[in-house]
């Protein structure tokens, strides 16, 4: 019976394209996917998931790193809510994230979500960043984390300070 009490690791997070989103939440089970897409383009992505048993966290802004006009850029609020869905998910059921392409808004709202995981487990931030960047990375070679994305996230984070911010960096510049 004490088994039962103790804390269980924290479910991983994946990184996948809209294409294989579907196919994956059913695969892993997940008790979270968050949804990324063009905002022009929410409609088609609802259509393209289907029916997901997961709770759907849907997030739209374009794949960009500085405002641009007539794009909807990532935003703190974008960070905030797919933390906030984050900390409602069974902690340790999978995460899936998808974006159109499974490369930039993906990685890098994952690799927020992946820390903000450990995290929770009571690791000191750079052990935490650590353990992130190595799950997200070893399941996502290709990843190219979009910056803005991971700047609203370290600071959702409070990882100023921390690795967080030069290992997305070199991340990026290394896919």
């Amino acid at each position: 019976m004490l088994h039962l009490l103790r804390p269980r690791r924290p479910g991983p997070v994946f990184v996948c394209s809209l294409n294989e989103a579907g196919d994956f939440s059913r695969e892993l089970k997940a008790g979270l996917l968050v949804s990324i897409s063009d905002p022009e383009r929410r409609a088609i992505t609802k259509a393209r998931l289907g029916k997901m048993r997961a709770s759907i966290c849907p997030l739209d802004f374009h794949d960009i790193e500085r405002p641009a006009p007539d794009m909807t850029a990532p935003e703190p609020h974008h960070i905030e809510a797919a933390l906030a869905a984050l900390h409602r998910a069974p902690a340790h059921r999978a995460v899936l994230v998808h974006c159109h392409a499974g490369i930039s808004r993906s990685s890098a709202t994952a690799l927020v979500l992946a820390t903000a995981r450990q995290l929770r487990t009571g690791k000191a931030p750079d052990e935490a960043v650590c353990d992130a960047f190595a799950q997200v990375s070893a399941a996502t070679p290709h990843a190219r984390p979009n910056m803005r994305v991971i700047e609203i996230g370290a600071e959702a984070l409070e990882l100023a300070g921390t690795s967080f911010v030069q290992s997305a960096w070199d991340l990026h510049r290394t896919a």
